[in-house]
């Protein structure tokens, strides 16, 4: 079948713009980076790089930062002076290379320095702990041991938390089984390790939990419990009670029944050596996975995070907290997303009378991914919960609440612009008055940091500014707007009702039915001014 001459030049014309797009978007791949770079305020490089800084009504001061193909922060932890020690991954390239990053904020909120750490051909950071006294940081994950397998050990490595600089480094693992840190705490001049471990030589091997105790003045390896068994468990975290001195364990174990995913979590309780002193198992009937914990002190409450499915819409998601007292009994379940949208919290950190989740969910105003951030009080009040559409995608992985009581939130984030690339997202914040603005957000708009209602009328600054009315005019609110709302929108209705009437009316009474008859609607007009005249007649007699 031969072409018209006509459609094979579409389609010769269609094919090199396609040929020229492509190779447009591949020579700028190298350029990228700086051309992102350039829509913010830019601020001084630190250490050669250059994040970018910008504002944000709840996340306030925030930096982004891109470095080869993929920055994503997994973590981060505070010291009393109000510095705040951050850590994640950098993806070298856009397979498996991967390296380390650490950086430090102080107290003023501003970033003292960024640092790479390269030290196999795939280094992962999942976590970070801080000994202040001895100005030390210890960054856990994972690093290839073995290129030709495949299969990685536990990776510690020690920074000077000053000046950013090595101490030691260290890998933990067995022969044969591939092991990652996901999760550590510090106390007492230990390093508590809990992760998976897998054995590669096997088809059919599945990942189990250990725990491990890592002494940090000399990185040498105090113990080490594997949790073996042929279920598949992943995504552990350990948290420490201080008052108790015991440690609390909590995994994944993955099943699947009916052809869908079902998650239970189990719960262990430990001592510092080690030894198990009780475990449970939860989610048996509803499908919840955890992917965060931490130790409420004030209250002797766990803290769980994660997802769960949705009570009317099971396909769906929502973000979960949890809370048990420290003999494993569920004391408070709180739901947090909207019906149909799925949400996934990542983190939680509990600092004096709240705590604050973040992770992601579906975005309710763009077809993407946004991160969300809730604030929530220890009796389980919710203050609020918001999701940054600001961004393409973007994610909370990490939070913690320095000195300050400024809240610091570590992540990823990526714009329209960035094709393949993600950046770092790192943002300082403060919601004094708890009314979803941030401190630093609200100085610039004009309202008040200390009254969650500065107008007065009944509705939070926060609730406001979302519904794009001003927090400092009491007759500018939601309720006004609304009704004002209402009320365009009724009379649009009636004004284009009343005008299809007139027009279906024209169009009805307009139509001749021979040439050179008069109209209906014109025959109706004659008789109306006729009577009109004879009734005129009448009234003159």
């Amino acid at each position: 079948m031969t072409l018209k001459p006509k459609k094979q030049l579409t389609i010769s014309i269609f094919l090199f713009i396609l040929l020229l797009s492509n190779f447009i978007f591949i020579s700028q791949l190298d350029f990228l980076l700086l051309k992102a770079q350039t829509y913010n305020e830019p601020i001084e490089p630190t250490v050669n790089f250059a994040p970018v800084k910008s504002s944000d009504y709840l996340l306030g001061v925030t930096y982004t930062w891109l470095e080869d193909i993929k920055v994503v922060g997994s973590a981060v932890v505070s010291d009393s002076l109000g510095n705040s020690y951050i850590t994640g991954t950098i993806n070298t390239d856009i397979f498996t290379t991967t390296d380390i990053f650490i950086g430090k904020t102080n107290s003023s909120g501003e970033i003292v320095w960024l640092k790479k750490w390269d030290f196999q051909e795939k280094d992962i950071a999942n976590d970070i702990v801080l000994d202040e006294p001895r100005n030390q940081l210890f960054v856990i994950g994972e690093t290839l041991v073995n290129t030709s397998f495949g299969y990685s050990d536990v990776l510690v490595v020690c920074f000077d938390s000053i000046t950013g600089e090595e101490i030691w480094n260290a890998t933990y693992g067995e022969l044969a089984l591939s092991e990652e840190g996901n999760s550590a705490i510090y106390y007492s001049s230990k390093i508590y390790i809990t992760g998976t471990q897998t054995t590669y030589f096997h088809l059919y091997s599945s990942p189990n939990i250990f725990s491990a105790c890592i002494d940090s003045l000399n990185s040498s390896l105090l113990w080490m419990q594997n949790n073996t068994s042929s279920s598949y468990d992943i995504s552990p975290s350990i948290v420490l009670s201080e008052n108790l001195g015991e440690l609390f364990l909590v995994f994944n174990r993955y099943q699947k029944l009916s052809d869908y995913q079902h998650y239970r979590f189990h719960l262990s309780k430990l001592l510092l050596n080690g030894s198990l002193v009780w475990e449970s198992v939860y989610g048996i009937d509803d499908s919840i996975k955890i992917n965060d914990a931490d130790f409420s002190e004030s209250t002797d409450m766990i803290k769980l995070t994660g997802y769960c499915n949705e009570d009317e819409n099971p396909e769906s998601k929502d973000a979960i907290l949890l809370s048990l007292d420290i003999s494993g009994n569920l004391l408070q379940e709180i739901k947090l997303g909207s019906e149909g949208f799925d949400e996934v919290a990542l983190t939680v950190f509990t600092a004096n009378n709240s705590l604050f989740i973040g992770g992601y969910g579906d975005s309710e105003v763009k077809r993407n991914q946004a991160c969300f951030l809730s604030k929530i009080s220890l009796a389980g009040d919710v203050f609020w919960f918001e999701k940054i559409n600001k961004y393409a995608i973007s994610s909370i992985n990490g939070l913690s609440v320095d000195s300050q009581d400024r809240l610091i939130v570590v992540g990823s984030c990526k714009f329209d612009y960035d094709y393949l690339f993600e950046r770092l997202l790192l943002a300082i914040t403060k919601d004094s008055d708890s009314d979803g603005l941030s401190d630093h957000f609200e100085s610039e708009i004009g309202t008040d940091p200390e009254n969650p209602d500065s107008d007065g009328d009944g509705y939070t600054d926060g609730e406001e500014y979302l519904s794009y009315t001003d927090p400092l005019k009491s007759r500018s609110n939601p309720k006004n707007r609304r009704i004002l709302r209402n009320f365009a929108i009724s009379l649009f209705t009636l004004l284009l009702v009343f005008f299809s009437i007139i027009q279906f009316s024209i169009n009805t009474f307009s139509q001749k039915t021979q040439p050179g008859d008069t109209t209906p609607i014109a025959n109706l007009f004659e008789k109306i001014r006729t009577k009109l005249k004879i009734r005129k007649v009448r009234n003159n007699r």
